[in-house]
């Protein structure tokens, strides 16, 4: 969970993609279709993806949720949301690699006490 939790926060943590985020959500009321395509192919992308593997977790009796798409969002957003926007709004810099690592490892220790059968 910490390897991948660490993958995801490098490519949303990236100042690329915040940057383009910012783009699409300032265009998105002009350009609904670039928000819809950038949502699926990405944001849902990724949470299905974490879906998937908490699912399969579950179903080996390892944690116990009761809905693996609910779980996988709430878990990306706790990871993810307050430095993403703390970048997003210029009140921090993009985190290095050794910070999203350390943060990951925070989140799935946190979520996985959480969710121990």
């Amino acid at each position: 969970l910490t390897e991948a939790l660490t993958l995801f926060g490098e490519l949303v943590l990236d100042d690329t993609v915040i940057a383009m985020q910012r783009m699409v959500l300032s265009e998105s009321e002009q350009f609904p279709e670039i928000a819809e395509t950038f949502y699926s192919k990405a944001i849902k992308r990724s949470e299905n993806t974490l879906a998937s593997w908490l699912k399969t977790q579950a179903e080996r009796g390892l944690i116990k949720i009761d809905n693996a798409a609910e779980a996988a969002g709430m878990l990306l957003g706790m990871f993810a949301f307050q430095p993403q926007r703390a970048v997003m709004f210029g009140h921090a810099a993009v985190p290095g690699h050794r910070e999203i690592e350390r943060r990951a490892r925070t989140t799935a220790r946190l979520f996985l006490k959480g969710s121990v059968v």
